[in-house]
């Protein structure tokens, strides 16, 4: 990501500035309309802060973009505890999403079981669960589990082959074309505005502390804060400004397995040895 930040946050409610059709001065002008960037538009207009723009080429969730292609694995565990609280703040906010902006999200809570398939793994699995904290009321919580007990969570686990597992209640899988939806749903109801175009040229003014925004529809766009969540196209944005990201796209494959009857709801299953994960996706698993 690439950010330039001037000033510090004001959460004192400014409605965007149009000057002209289409010229605006804003707060921050988010690139990217997936589920990174519509996040940051929602989470500011949750600090009050409405002269936000979210620029999007297409409409949201689309196939071009990253996050159309997301397995939407929701995770609330992980080896560094100190993001323990913005998994678990994910957690509650996709609970509650789709009342809040009727956008549908699919977010199946069945917990997520971690595969320790050789004895170094499983010694980290159980250091990870001798120092995890959990406190009254957190919604979910991670145990240490026997193969029998992988067994009877996933039957379509060979627990011959598994030493034992990580289990953390309660996260899940999400839709994730439903979650960005949701998310710009959320940052448009809450002052933000979206606008469907590509940036032509970009341009920091260092003096002024501005950042001025040419799109392609001939629109103008001057921000105090430019925020880059292009994904796999980030590194073009940044190339605009004369910048390059330390970035590399990577090719990510999945197979669609359809199996012979109706797959029960199983957690998501993860192998970090064997780089692979599964979950259920309707009538069909996603490997």
């Amino acid at each position: 990501m690439s950010l330039t930040r001037v000033g510090r946050l004001n959460p004192t409610v400014m409605a965007v500035a149009k000057r002209s059709q289409s010229t605006y001065n804003v707060f921050a002008l988010v690139m990217g309309g997936g589920v990174a960037g519509s996040s940051v538009a929602y989470h500011l207009t949750k600090r009050n802060i409405k002269d936000v723009i979210l620029l999007e080429k297409e409409e949201a969730a689309t196939p071009s973009g990253t996050s159309f292609h997301s397995p939407g694995l929701v995770s609330a565990s992980h080896p560094a505890h100190r993001y323990k609280p913005i998994l678990a703040y994910s957690v509650e906010l996709y609970s509650k999403l789709q009342e809040e902006t009727g956008e549908a999200l699919n977010f199946e809570r069945t917990g997520t079981i971690r595969l320790a398939t050789n004895p170094t793994r499983l010694q980290e699995f159980k250091r990870y669960v001798a120092r995890d904290y959990y406190k009254e009321g957190d919604s979910c919580k991670t145990t240490l589990l026997s193969p029998d007990e992988v067994s009877q969570l996933a039957p379509v686990v060979d627990a011959k082959q598994v030493l034992g597992a990580l289990y953390t209640t309660n996260d899940g899988m999400i839709s994730a074309t439903g979650l960005n939806r949701a998310l710009v749903a959320g940052a448009k109801t809450g002052g933000a505005k979206v606008i469907l175009s590509s940036p032509k040229s970009v341009r920091y003014d260092k003096d002024k502390g501005l950042w001025h925004v040419e799109l392609n529809d001939g629109t103008s766009v001057t921000a105090r804060n430019l925020l880059n969540t292009g994904g796999i196209w980030a590194n073009d944005l940044a190339r605009l400004s004369g910048h390059e990201l330390p970035m590399v796209i990577a090719e990510h494959q999945y197979a669609n397995l359809t199996p012979s009857s109706n797959p029960p709801n199983i957690p998501a299953i993860i192998d970090h040895d064997s780089t692979f994960y599964i979950r259920k996706y309707g009538d069909k698993y996603i490997f």
